[in-house]
């Protein structure tokens, strides 16, 4: 049991990574001007993260950080 365990961990290793890389094309590319942020104006191209653009902005500046996008969005966005 502990073998398959084992295994099942290690197969899913490069899925969180590729997920967490497509997290940050996302977020890269909704950041048009790649000031590190996204505005609402930004955020347009996609639907879900206009949704939930002024849940997400937890610090309510008018943007979201990378960190704020990864927590709202995870591998969703």
């Amino acid at each position: 049991m502990l073998k398959h365990l084992t295994f099942v961990a290690a197969l899913m290793l490069p899925v969180a990574a590729f997920a967490q890389a497509a997290d940050a094309d996302i977020f890269s590319t909704l950041d048009a001007n790649a000031d590190g942020a996204v505005t609402m104006e930004e955020a347009q191209a996609d639907q879900m993260v206009v949704q939930g653009f002024t849940a997400a902005d937890v610090n309510q500046d008018g943007n979201l950080s990378a960190e704020e996008y990864e927590a709202a969005f995870g591998t969703q966005g």
